[in-house]
Parts: C-alpha cells; structure tokens; sequence
C-alpha cells in the first residue's frame, strides 16, 4: 500500500484481530474483512458494517449484533429475522 496505484490491498493485524482492506490511490479503506480474534467475521465499507457473522454463527447483515440465525435489518429500523427455520427458494 503505496496511493500509487488506484486499486491497492492490504492486510494488517493490530490486536489479534486480522484485517485485509481493500482501497484506492487515497490511501483509505473502501471495504475491509476483519476476522477478531473472538472469533467474530465482519464486513464493512466506509459507512459502516455491512455483513457479520458472530462467534454462535449468527449472520447480521445490515446488523453488528446478530441474536438469532439470520437478522437483515433494512433502511430504518425495520428487521427481518429467521430462528431455527430452513428455506427452500425456487425461481
């Protein structure tokens, strides 16, 4: 990670907590994976978190705090969420 490119990758480690960041010539992250060393997997973009998945494999998206299988939180404050239930989509 230079800024002299306009796609760069890095990867950092501070805390036990590992991070591969994704960004351009500006120097800043546009996107980061970061796994904590809790054992927790988040996604994130500039504003803010995107996807993570918890230490009980609950999956957030749109959510830091994941407290059943699957939460999607929308624009607002509305959520969806799914507790022990298995889907079958079919297009």
């Amino acid at each position: 990670k230079d800024g002299s490119d306009t796609r760069e990758a890095w990867i950092t480690n501070q805390s036990g907590d590992l991070s591969l960041n994704v960004g351009g010539d500006d120097n800043a992250a546009h996107g980061t994976l970061k796994l904590f060393e809790s054992g927790v997997l988040d996604y994130s973009q500039a504003t803010g978190s995107k996807l993570r998945i918890d230490s009980s494999g609950n999956l957030g998206v749109g959510e830091t705090s994941p407290s059943t299988n699957l939460i999607v939180k929308q624009s607002g404050s509305s959520y969806s969420s799914v507790a022990n239930s298995r889907f079958i989509s079919k297009k």
